[in-house]
């Protein structure tokens, strides 16, 4: 750095320490320029780079940054442009990496722009690798420039240049760094590369140069390449040094990369082969240090020891030696970890030791008094340091020492010590030390308390109030009489203890029943003592109030507006607690259907019958939101959930079947995708299109080893194609089975791999199918099964079953052996959990579990063949054994087709239900034959142990209610309990087993069912036909029984929808059982008197003289470190230490004509569509329609598929395609038990499901189902689409499918006509032939298309296609909708204006629209916000008060009302213009006006509630004025919050809990902040936390050590303190002591304020320390909080982190503005700030619903209060339109809002000439709307300045790189999937944002459902209407963002696709829209 520039260096970092980056870019400038002057390569390109980082930090984001550096390359001298590349790659990934969330979730396009922000991740990577391989294209001349020469702007290295010497070298390095990420995007492509052992990787240098890789663009070849490209640079260096480096990075990298079994072991031969090759190099202890780190992953610790101390022997001084040492040092060092029961007895127990290095341990124990008292409540307690050091100088009561296995080998061994046989009761600290002199320092030393007694203690929280429990003798169990028992909890107040006393019983029972909260419980007899702590039950259990429920039940899960939703209701009363439910009957009641908004929709009065049902039906709606509706009775619980969605029926769905062959790895896999109509015709001739992607799955052992990290594996491409269906609609796909080779064979890996088929019919419909195909290194797996209860009298059966790793049945051959088990010798206890390392460590102790235990003798083999072929018994093989009573393993081994091996392993127990002695080694075993018991008879539980002595306690429970408790007898280990089970038990019990034996506490609670046999009927079918003809009368019969098969009166509810409609929503019945009682369980929270602690360390050996290697390369020495793995293992090259660290490892009424496409498309709803009934179509086509359909159905008569035999009769035609067949609430069986269903079937044709639901008045019920097809042997099936819109080309297509046997021939006619008129359109509509001839293979169809030119005026059309052989025909008639190509557009343009100003705007496209001649002008709306700031006195909000409310809640109730009444009372004209408001639409929502600029009514959306909810808040303002009211509610939320404060003067967080320091701090703020806003306010609570506060603060001071204190210790909460205490600082002074630490802190502040990240924090501070007296600093501060700030003459003074709501309190944007202002009006005095900020609330007004919240009285009082009077001014914006002044009408009082409308001819393109004058300060608005009639095709976009939108169409194409979204440059085929990319940008965050995608005639949305998605960071409600989709997006951040919506092509043809458009709902005047795309189709 030059020397002449040292002082602007300084001047430079002091701007950065103060955070002033406006400053730092205005110092850099000039320095930049005279260094690029000077070539100064290095210092130039510092000063460039970091002053595009500081003004990115003003513009917010690193794109922003990446931006500035590509166009500052343009202009950068050729020395600095490839470093510059590099960084530019770098800080383009750290983008991503930053905003991963939103690139994950785009598509890869082809176009995708220059918009860095709007790419896809596969952009993204490959506009890294672009900049990367560009960086490094010109390699001669960067070889020939040193690095040193950048020194600035890249870093001095440690290790000097000599291993990275050149420019060159840096790029490559940082290059390699990226392709070592392994970040793809989405999957990996197929056949992609890998490093494989027998490549020439980790060879010789020689083979690795003239190793060519391909493909060249993989990532992995890229950086093979760049270590190629080093070696071959340095292969003739005179100082091997940069050479022997590559080779080594070259190693390190492969290495890390490299797939396979033995890659590890070659990898380690490399290193070894290196370090002894270059032994006299320094490289080679890096080489060596490398070794060690996988060495010891092997945990092969004296192997790496060894050498690592080669290594450092070799260079002890070079630093690489010194990395040896460390490793060294660290294995040499000595270590130890200890740990225990917490109490001791007889049983004996054992000390666990981990340790290193020692081979002796010594252990003192030493006496300690305990008493109860609020310190042991809450654990153990134990001496102090002084204290203890005193103890350990006295004499223990017992000393021993134990010795310790070391083999020499520096490895962390485990090992278990027995306890001493004999020591003494009573409490005491165990002591354990690594020298025998227990000297502290340089020794280890741990202690840990311990209790020895015989006795043993459960505590249980009780299934009531208090706790219960038991005492047992410690080893056998036994309940012992008589022993004392006490418990103690701390008081209410938090000061001193309650204590209870009690004696246990015969059963060593006992119970307190008023303990409260934690409690200590101590058992005692004599010297001898259990405890335990326990948390108090909540009180005793209620029970269940009787309750009524309403059932209800619909006809189908899913409906199209107009349709009829039928329904049903059973209202029942369930009284579980005295077993009695039934039907109520004769009640009435209102039925009420909802929209998703919560809105009532209809509603119809009921009477329940004797049954206690009732039913209706309601039409759904048109015009509303569409998603989930409910129907629930207004005065009963109970609901009824469905969807009314726009969709469009199928008529056939795809499948997958499983694999045809045996899958194996590496082999070819066979699947069938087939497609057939659910008329069950076969879909032949077919497009298919197919992908398969691989995923790797962890066995479920893997979740088990929390150690083991298995390696990533992405999922990967595997193979795509397309074909077509065969003539029975099926399609063959073949793949190979890659397996992932980076997953090693032996963690069992399972590959799945999913296959997606996409099946397009003849006539356009699509649908899709997906199946997973699980392979792995095995081809089969098997599986044993058998019962649980297994007794030795009987013939056990076992079941085996084999099949593929998807559960497909596979046969195979092998046998089974029976093993029983090697039992222990002695029966085990099990191991308590603890400290220290696991891992896969070995016990010394047998396990409790038989599945654990080694195998023994074979008592049985037989061989086993399972069976081929399908069914139940397809892959199965069933055998039967007698055997003894004991434990045994079943092991079935067989071959696989790949000759491995494969096995099946099962535990079984074999029980004696008569013995007295349980004859396993098991410490506790529970079991029954069976958990399901009918009333009248016995339960039966078998309990055992195999300890020599054992007793256990078994309890029932219902619902928590003990019913039994009883102890095993005395001298067995194995018992049987019995409990007769009642019928009041029905809905079951709880049995809970508990046992102590050798000091360890066994437990079991289980459910035991009892059914409700009782209340179940049995439905049957007794006639269903599956396959009727359209339009058929059929009658079906079911029978109805009760549980024992006796014929049952009962009524039913019957149902028969279109299958095809469970495709987007399944339906279901459910039965009324929901309501019987269910067991409830319990649980009892045991705590035993032992368990396992590790020992405390109380001094360590000394730790190790850590070197730590800075820098050891050059790196970038400001921005870098973009190319930061966040992958534990990287698939490709590992950077190998590359890296800088040490670490080298691896409103109003709309008239008719105005309505949208949408509305007009409601008000006619299509046949095509299914539309149900008559009234439906009467209500959507002109009259004459109904009775044109009329007429037709009654000239052709029946359907006679065999009549006539004459193909020019007229052909019957079908109209009745209700979805619903019938929906039969009340149906009603005889006597006999049957119900007979008559009907008519619908004549659609398709499957038909049935769905039955029976019940009686007692609440009996029962379910029924069934499936029918209503089909012909001849069917037309025409795919009409949804709508037609003028200017259309498009092919209508017919289906004709014939399921006869034989050939059909015949023709086909389309004829469309208007349905007002029946006259003939087809030849204006262009279809020059009627007929089409046609000939159909049997079970075969074809599809025929007409071509229809759609001119403009067509009305309303109707369709009928029929098709006819003379002796078969079918017909079909449905509705057309005609939409006008003429489409109604709403321009909007904002026109913003600030201070006395004339201001001149042009709205361009309204200047020019006398040029169209198709343009009908509709109107030019202005609007006009003259003083906005009153809109903040709309949002002074009024808060509510609601019950259970938290002391939070409280307290901002009482903040917010006592200042918005402030506020509202400061100034008379506020109550003035507020009275002037009432009874007008001025407190309206923005929401709720407007609604002919926004095109789409309010009740269409989600945010209806959201607007009524604005609307309440408003009028809720005027609560303020009310003196006495507002009174009354202050002192009432005052009350509550003393009441809630506790002695202490903390807050809880709720009522009954523990003061919490963070919600008091949070209070007493508020209460300062009214103080200071000069709100009249008793601050009394606020002084009185200050105590508590403040000693807060004192502990957290004091838990920072000594040698810490200059360390930084600012944060957010400390910093809230400082703000707050300095606000009471004259009302209550600081301690002595608390002043230690409040200094402490204030001078923390001082220093280490740019360290806090919020402003919100930083205001904190600049506010306390100006507080305090302090100048400089809160100077610093906010002069930092301008310069990161942006300035803008519109929107004022924001910051970019205000543009998203922060997870904490002080990242609230609204509330931080506020500080903002409160900051700079107090500190600097600064008004023209304090203004910029207030602008910015008002305009963030504009776009957003403040809610009624705390944080909103801030902003209204920041706003209103906080600088200049906002309020004074009735100046009106004036208005110059076309050069004539608009004259203000009715001016609204306050806002001085006013508007006026030109209509028609008034409007002239002059309008778009406008003037504003505003003659006072301060911010004013206005904005123009432009509403007109225009072809779509001429429809050009519009956009303004604070939103646009860019619409781009892409067809989605799979590749070998996976699905890629290709530009829409020409012809598109039927089937494929068109995909609309919208690109969103805005200039501010915005509320209520609707986006609407108009979608082409020919084409079907992917996505029919509506509901909340979640795209690109943000959430919205997606909703899909028959011609667009739309999004309600709540909050839409600024920024760019990208959408992407899916549909269909069905039609071949020429369509426009529509256009897109945004507009905020609260703020209309932002808006934009695109121009319309056409697409042709082939």
């Amino acid at each position: 750095m030059a020397a002449d520039r040292e002082k602007e260096w300084k001047a430079v970092e002091k701007a950065l320490e103060n955070d002033q980056p406006k400053t730092v870019v205005q110092l850099l400038e000039p320095i930049e320029k005279a260094a690029m002057a000077e070539k100064k390569w290095g210092e130039a390109g510092k000063a460039m780079v970091m002053r595009m980082l500081q003004q990115a930090r003003i513009d917010g984001g690193t794109a922003k940054a990446v931006k500035a550096i590509d166009e500052a390359m343009a202009t950068a001298p050729g020395e600095l442009q490839p470093v510059l590349r590099v960084l530019s790659a770098e800080w383009l990934f750290r983008h991503y990496q930053q905003n991963r969330w939103r690139y994950m979730g785009r598509s890869e396009a082809d176009d995708e722009g220059d918009d860095i922000e709007a790419w896809s991740l596969a952009r993204i990577l490959t506009e890294i690798d672009t900049r990367l391989q560009s960086a490094l294209k010109d390699a001669e001349a960067l070889k020939q420039m040193p690095a040193a020469e950048l020194e600035g702007l890249l870093s001095k290295s440690t290790l000097g240049d000599g291993l990275r010497p050149t420019v060159f070298d840096f790029l490559s390095y940082e290059a390699a760094k990226f392709y070592s990420l392994g970040e793809t995007a989405a999957a990996k492509p197929e056949d992609s590369f890998e490093i494989l052992e027998d490549s020439p990787a980790l060879g010789a240098v020689e083979d690795f140069l003239a190793w060519k890789p391909e493909p060249e663009d993989s990532p992995a070849v890229r950086a093979i390449t760049l270590y190629q490209n080093l070696l071959t640079f340095h292969q003739e260096d005179e100082d091997p040094s940069a050479f022997l480096h590559a080779d080594l990075e070259r190693l390190s990298a492969a290495g890390s990369a490299m797939v396979g079994e033995k890659s590890d072991e070659l990898y380690r031969k490399a290193l070894e082969g290196f370090a002894t090759a270059h032994a006299e190099h320094p490289e080679s202890s890096r080489a060596r240090w490398m070794l060690a780190q996988s060495l010891l992953g092997e945990d092969e610790t004296k192997a790496a020891h060894d050498t690592t101390v080669a290594g450092r022997d070799a260079f002890p001084e070079h630093p690489f030696g010194k990395l040896c040492g460390n490793v060294a040092a660290q294995l040499e060092r000595k270590e130890i970890s200890l740990q225990t029961q917490t109490q001791w007895s007889p049983a004996g127990e054992e000390i666990r030791v981990s340790h290193r290095n020692l081979d002796r341990v010594w252990f003192r124990l030493y006496s300690l008094n305990f008493e109860p008292n609020e310190r042991t409540i809450s654990g153990d307690p134990m001496p102090n340091s002084k204290r203890f050091e005193e103890i350990l100088k006295a004499k223990p009561v017992l000393e021993w020492d134990s010795e310790l296995p070391d083999g020499g080998d520096y490895a962390t061994r485990t090992t278990w010590l027995k306890a001493p046989e004999e020591f003494p009761t009573g409490y005491h600290m165990l002591v354990a030390s690594s020298e025998e002199g227990f000297e502290m320092g340089k020794n280890a030393i741990a202690r840990v308390p311990l209790h020895i007694s015989p006795l043993a203690l459960v505590v249980r929280r009780g299934a009531g109030a208090g706790v219960d429990g038991f005492v047992t003798d410690a080893v056998t169990g036994t309940p012992i009489k008589g022993i004392e028992v006490g418990a103690w909890s701390v008081r209410d107040n938090g000061k001193g203890t309650v204590s209870s006393k009690a004696v246990t019983g015969e059963d060593g029972y006992f119970r307190f029943k008023n303990a409260n909260r934690q409690v200590l419980v101590m058992a005692k007899r004599d010297l001898e003592r259990a405890v335990a702590r326990a948390w108090s039950g909540g009180g005793e259990r209620s029970k269940t109030r009787p309750y009524e429920r309403i059932v209800f039940f619909t006809d189908r899960s899913i409906y199209r507006p107009g349709q009829t939703v039928h329904f049903k209701g059973v209202w029942c009363k369930s009284d579980p607690a005295n077993g009695k439910y039934g039907a109520v009957a004769g009640r009435s009641g209102d039925a009420v259907m909802r929209d998703p908004n919560g809105e009532e929709v209809a509603k119809l009065k009921f009477k329940t019958n004797g049954n206690g049902s009732f039913s209706g039906s309601f039409t759904a709606p048109e015009g509303r939101v569409l998603g989930y509706y409910q129907i629930r009775a207004a005065n009963g619980s109970g609901v009824a959930r469905f969807r009314i969605e726009e969709y469009k029926r199928p008529k056939f769905f795809s499948e997958i079947e499983p694999a045809k062959n045996e899958a194996k790895l590496g082999g070819e896999v066979e699947v069938v995708a087939k497609a057939e109509a659910y008329t069950g015709a076969v879909v032949d001739g077919a497009k298919v299109t197919w992908r398969v992607t691989r995923q790797a799955r962890w066995p479920d052992w893997i979740r088990w080893c929390w150690w083991y990290q298995p390696p990533s594996s992405g999922a990967e491409e595997i193979a795509h194609g397309e074909g077509e269906t065969d003539a029975e609609g099926r399609f063959e796909i073949k793949f190979t089975a890659k397996p992932d080779l980076t997953v090693p064979e032996d963690t069992e890996p399972v590959f799945d791999y999913r296959v997606t088929v996409d099946i397009t019919d003849g006539a356009g419909e699509t649908r899709s199918a997906t199946r997973t195909i699980s392979v792995a290194y095995t081809t089969l797996r098997a599986s044993i099964r058998a019962k649980d209860w297994l007794v030795s009298d009987e013939d056990i059966e076992f079941t085996l079953r084999t099949e593929s790793h998807d559960g497909v049945a596979r046969a195979a051959e092998g046998g089974v052996k029976i093993h029983r088990l090697e039992e222990p010798e002695v029966c085990p206890r099990p191991e308590y959990s603890g400290y220290g390392p696991r891992g896969e460590e070995e016990s010394p102790h047998p396990s409790i579990d038989p599945d654990d235990w080694k195998l023994g003798e074979v008592v049985a083999e037989v061989p086993l063949k399972t069976e081929a072929g399908e069914g139940e018994k397809a892959g199965t093989a069933t055998f039967k054994r007698k055997l003894e009573p004991g434990a045994y393993r079943l092991v079935f081994e067989t071959k696989d087709a790949n000759g491995r091996d494969v096995k099946a392993f099962r535990g079984i127990r074999v029980f004696d239900p008569e013995g007295d002695d349980y004859p396993t080694m098991q410490p506790f075993v529970v079991t029954a034959p069976t958990w399901t018991v009918e009333p009248g008879k016995e339960f039966q539980l078998l309990w055992g142990s195999g300890h020599e002595k054992a007793r256990a306690l078994v309890e029932f429970y219902s619902d928590g209610n003990l019913l039994k408790r009883e102890w095993s007898a005395p001298g067995r280990t194995q018992q049987t309990f019995g409990f007769p089970i009642e019928e009041s038990l029905r809905g079951g019990l709880t049995v809970v087993i508990q046992q102590v034996t050798m000091n360890r506490f066994h437990e079991e609670t289980h459910p035991i069912e009892v059914p409700w046999t009782n209340k179940r009927l049995k439905l049957s079918w007794e006639r269903i036909v599956s396959k009727l003809e359209p339009g058929v009368k059929e009658t079906w019969t079911a029978v109805i029984e009760g549980a024992d098969g006796e014929a049952a009166a009962a009524e039913m509810v019957a149902t028969l929808y279109d299958a095809s409609l469970d495709a987007f929503a399944p339906h279901g019945f459910g039965n009324l059982s929901g309501l019987l009682r269910r067991e409830s369980g319990v649980w009892l929270g045991n705590q035993f008197s032992s368990s396992s602690r590790g020992f405390d360390m109380i001094s360590q050996y000394p730790g190790i003289e850590w070197y730590r290697l800075k820098d050891p390369y050059r790196e970038f020495a400001v921005g870098g470190g973009g190319f930061q793995s966040r992958r534990r293992n990287a698939w490709a090259f590992g950077d190998g230490g590359g890296g800088g660290g040490a670490v080298f490892a691896r409103g109003g009424a709309v008239d008719a004509t105005m309505l949208s496409e949408e509305m007009a498309f409601e008000a006619a709803p299509m046949a095509a569509m299914d539309m149900e009934g008559a009234d439906g179509l009467a209500n959507a086509a002109p009259g004459a329609a109904q009775g044109g359909m009329a007429k037709a159905k009654r000239e052709g008569g029946a359907s006679d598929d065999g009549g006539g035999g004459d193909a020019d009769a007229p052909v019957p035609v079908r109209t009745n395609l209700n979805e619903t067949a019938f929906f039969f609430p009340d149906l009603v069986s005889g006597e006999d038990g049957k119900v007979r269903i008559s009907f008519t079937m619908p004549e659609a044709l398709t499957t038909w499901r049935f769905l039955g639901m029976a019940h009686d008045k007692d609440l009996r019920s029962g379910l029924l189902d069934g499936e029918t097809v209503t089909a012909k042997d001849l069917m037309v099936q025409p795919n009409p689409p949804r709508f037609l819109r003028e200017g259309d080309e498009l092919e209508f297509t017919v289906k004709i499918s014939n399921l006869s046997d034989a050939v059909q021939k015949g023709t086909a006619r389309l004829a469309i006509d208007d349905a007002a008129t029946e006259a003939s359109r087809n030849e204006a509509l262009g279809i020059d032939a009627e007929t089409r001839d046609f000939e159909v293979a049997a079970k075969q169809s074809k599809t025929l298309s007409w071509r229809v030119k759609v001119p403009d005026g067509e009305g309303f059309l109707r369709y009928r296609a029929t098709a006819s052989t003379g002796n078969l025909s079918d017909g079909e008639e449905g509705w057309l909708p005609v939409l006008s190509r003429r489409i109604l557009v709403t321009e909007s343009m904002s026109l913003p204006i600030r201070d006395a100003v004339t201001k001149d705007f042009r709205f361009d496209k309204l200047l020019d629209s006398g040029n169209s001649d198709s343009l009908e002008n509709r109107f030019v709306h202005l609007q006009v916000v003259s003083q906005p700031a009153w809109y903040a006195v709309m949002a002074l909000p009024y808060l509510m008060e609601f019950p259970h409310e938290c002391s939070e809640q409280t307290f901002n109730r009482y903040y917010a009302n006592a200042l918005g009444q402030h506020i509202a009372d400061s100034d008379p004209k506020i109550r003035r213009i507020f009275d002037l408001w009432k009874g007008t639409d001025t407190l309206d929502s923005p929401l709720l006006k407007n609604e002919d600029l926004k095109g789409i009514m309010i009740e269409e959306t989600p945010w209806l509630a959201d607007a009524k909810n604005e609307s309440e808040a408003r009028r809720r303002v005027g609560l303020l004025f009310d003196e006495n009211h507002m009174s009354n509610e202050l002192e009432k939320a005052m009350r509550k919050l003393n009441a809630m404060q506790l002695p202490n003067g903390l807050w809880p967080w709720f009522p009954g809990g523990s003061g919490s320091e963070y919600i008091t701090l949070y209070i007493t703020t508020g209460f300062g902040r009214l103080r200071d806003l000069g709100v009249p306010t008793d601050i009394t609570p606020a002084l009185k936390s200050l105590g508590a506060l403040d000693a807060e603060l004192t502990r957290v001071y004091h838990r920072i050590s000594k040698e810490d204190l200059e360390k930084n210790h600012l944060s957010p909460w400390v910093a809230h303190h400082l703000y707050t205490r300095t606000l009471f600082l004259k009302d209550k002074a600081l301690s002595k002591r608390d002043q230690v630490a409040f200094d402490y802190f204030a001078g923390q502040a001082r220093e280490n304020w740019t360290t806090l990240g919020s402003r919100m924090s930083r205001g904190h501070v600049a506010m306390a320390l100006h507080r305090l007296g302090e100048k400089q600093v809160p100077g610093l501060i906010t002069r930092s909080l301008k310069e990161n700030a942006t300035v803008d003459e519109e929107q004022g003074m924001f910051w970019k982190d205000a543009e998203g709501d922060g997870w904490w309190w002080w990242q609230a944007p609204i509330e931080t503005q506020a500080m903002m202002i409160e900051v700079f009006r107090e500190v600097d005095g600064d008004d023209k700030a304090v203004d910029d900020c207030q602008v910015w609330l008002i305009k963030q007004k504009q776009v957003a619903d403040w809610k009624t919240t705390k944080a909103t009285s801030d902003a209204v009082y920041a706003l209103l209060m906080g600088g200049r009077d906002l309020l004074s001014s009735d100046a009106l914006l004036q208005v110059s339109l076309g050069g004539e002044k608009v004259e203000p009408g009715k001016v609204e009082p306050g806002t001085g809002f006013y508007e006026q409308r030109f209509v028609a001819d008034q409007v002239k393109p002059a309008l778009g000439e406008i003037e504003l004058v505003k003659t006072d300060k301060g911010v004013s608005w206005a904005s123009l709307h432009w509403q007109y009639l225009e072809d779509m095709a001429k429809v050009t976009s519009h956009e303004g300045k604070q939103l646009r939108l860019e619409k781009q169409l892409f067809v989605r194409r799979n590749t070998e790189k996976g699905p890629v979204l290709e530009p829409v440059k020409g012809v598109l085929e039927v089937g494929d999937e068109l995909v609309t990319r919208l690109v969103l940008r805005n200039d501010r965050a915005m509320e209520f944002v609707h986006l609407k995608d108009q979608r082409g005639s020919g084409t079907e949305p992917v996505n029919v459902l509506s509901g909340y998605r979640w795209q690109d960071g943000f959430g919205y409600y997606e909703m899909t209407r028959d011609t667009a989709s739309h999004f309600f997006i709540d909050r839409l951040p600024p920024g760019t963002h990208v959408f992407e919506t899916s549909v269909r092509i069905q039609h071949r043809g020429s369509y426009q696709t529509g256009i897109a458009e945004i507009r905020c709902m609260y703020a209309p005047e932002f808006a934009a829209h695109s121009a319309s795309l056409q697409v042709e189709v082939k």
